[in-house]
């Protein structure tokens, strides 16, 4: 088997079993997100939980995850000689650490404003009991970058399973806790899970990672290549952190709006994750690996043939999923939280959410591909760039529709940034690679608009006429119209995409020789 192909077949099996670990994974965080809702539906004390981890967990990915991206590139440089690769994680790993360290004692110390700026429609009544449990949750944002450099290195040696599955242990960790302490503690117990998971995480992985380097007590800020990691992360830690800002105005503009408001966009969102994860994520996370060394390289061509690739693969299997969940937005609402104390507003809060979010499913398929080549040429204030301008026009319209159709406007805004970052980053690739310009024909467009708008209004009066049907059998009889109906379609247009779909689940079956 010549190398071309075996890069394929390595590519191709890396995804799938990806998608297939990730699969279990969110079946197991689904039971997790039923259990919270069962326990504790939509409320001001779910909100605050919501906004206080959610803050943390976003403050974690704001400056960490960016970084971890950068660590990659730079570990695949050095992971040749192991006395160098051992001095630059070690020198990594110390220095931000202590760079966590100092973070969460100023966040500490700040705690009361950061309070009133995420939640400013909250009652005051809730102000000292959130600040004091936001001040205790913000102790494991050090949890949190320990997790992310351990992430980095496993899926620089491309042991991409096991990065994954760490989802499974916050999933167990929620669930212990509402099912054995809610009675005794409420939603403390929800605290608790959180808290737990993180420290879990962290010995699940330094325990991995351990065969990975030998960590070697060293000077960091005398590494060349430590400064060098943080002046490549600084545009990608802006850009990570308008994504991340974006996120939290989001939420503060949820807070003025219903009680529930907050919990509903995001259990919604969870839903659209989860989508994000099994089929996207799975995907891109594999690319980004292999586009790193691609550029290390110099083989552009690769870079723009897996592009092409990706993008036709990814845009066959997202648009029945999109459609789907467009017109059965409720039925997939309700089955998946529709019991317990998750009342009927609740669902029609988290039902508008996740049609908002699901608009824009395939466009952020596009934007994550054309990232992981901005990334992996180091295009990294490109990208930046790009995402304010995205994040930009979220918050304007954000403000502007929720006035109007509440947190569906806030979601619908999320979709649309989507649609204006594909753009943008599509021309900023176009600079770097020309060659990517002919991933997409006048024809490719047309046959993929004619089969989505026709499988979309067929799907749309199937559930018109089967309305008075459980809610269960509609939503099934609605997929397998739509999801069979768009792939005969696309192989009676006799489309490039139906290849791909073939390709990439021949090349995941085979075993490299």
């Amino acid at each position: 088997m010549d190398k071309k192909k075996k890069i394929l077949n390595s590519i191709a099996k890396s995804a799938a079993v990806l998608s297939i670990i990730t699969v279990f994974i969110k079946a197991v965080g689904f039971m997790k997100q039923a259990v919270i809702s069962y326990y504790f539906g939509t409320s001001v004390e779910m909100d605050s939980y919501l906004i206080i981890t959610d803050f943390v967990s976003e403050v974690g990915m704001m400056f960490f995850s960016s970084i971890a991206i950068t660590l990659i590139a730079i570990y695949d440089e050095e992971k040749k000689d192991t006395k160098r690769k051992n001095e630059f994680v070690s020198n990594a790993f110390t220095g931000l650490v202590v760079f966590s360290v100092v973070l969460t004692v100023i966040l500490y110390l700040f705690a009361k404003p950061i309070w009133r700026t995420l939640a400013p429609g909250f009652p005051l009544e809730i102000l000292n009991e959130a600040i004091k449990k936001l001040r205790i949750i913000l102790i494991f944002l050090i949890n949190i970058c320990i997790s992310n450099i351990c992430i980095a290195l496993l899926n620089a040696e491309k042991k991409f399973i096991t990065a994954k599955s760490i989802g499974l242990i916050q999933s167990l960790c929620i669930i212990i806790a509402c099912v054995c302490f809610e009675k005794k503690l409420g939603i403390t117990a929800l605290y608790y899970g959180f808290g737990a998971f993180y420290i879990v995480e962290n010995i699940f992985l330094l325990f991995h990672v351990k065969s990975i380097f030998l960590y070697q007590l060293h000077n960091p800020f005398k590494d060349i290549r430590v400064r060098k990691l943080i002046k490549l992360s600084i545009p990608l830690f802006i850009s990570s952190a308008i994504v991340q800002i974006n996120a939290m105005i989001d939420k503060a503009i949820a807070s003025n709006l219903e009680a529930g408001s907050v919990s509903g966009m995001s259990y919604g969102h969870f839903v659209f994750s989860t989508i994000h994860s099994i089929i996207i994520a799975s995907v891109t996370t594999v690319l980004y690996s292999y586009f790193s060394n691609y550029v290390v390289e110099r083989n552009n061509a690769a870079i723009v043939e897996k592009t092409k690739s990706s993008l036709h693969l990814l845009i066959s299997m997202l648009i029945p999923v999109c459609i789907c969940c467009c017109i059965n937005s409720d039925e997939i609402i309700r089955f998946i939280y529709g019991r317990g104390t998750f009342s009927e507003n609740a669902i029609n809060i988290t039902s508008s959410a996740f049609l908002g979010y699901s608009i824009g499913l395939v466009f952020i398929a596009i934007r994550d591909v054309y990232l992981q080549v901005l990334y992996a040429c180091q295009k990294t204030k490109t990208a930046m760039i790009n995402g304010g301008a995205g994040v930009f026009i979220n918050v304007v319209l954000s403000l502007i529709l929720s006035k109007y159709i509440g947190v569906f406007g806030i979601a619908v805004a999320d979709s649309i940034s989507y649609i204006v970052l594909v753009i943008m980053s599509y021309k900023s690739v176009c600079k770097i690679l020309p060659d990517i310009s002919s991933v997409f024909t006048s024809k490719d467009f047309a046959i993929i608009s004619i089969s989505t708008i026709t499988i979309f209004i067929c799907g749309f009066i199937l559930n018109i006429v089967f309305k008075d049907i459980h809610f269960f059998f509609r939503l099934v009889v609605s997929g397998l119209v739509v999801f069979g109906g768009y792939y005969i379609l696309m192989i009676l247009f006799q489309h490039e995409s139906i290849s791909c779909i073939k390709g990439f689940i021949r090349r995941s079956g085979e075993k490299n020789k």
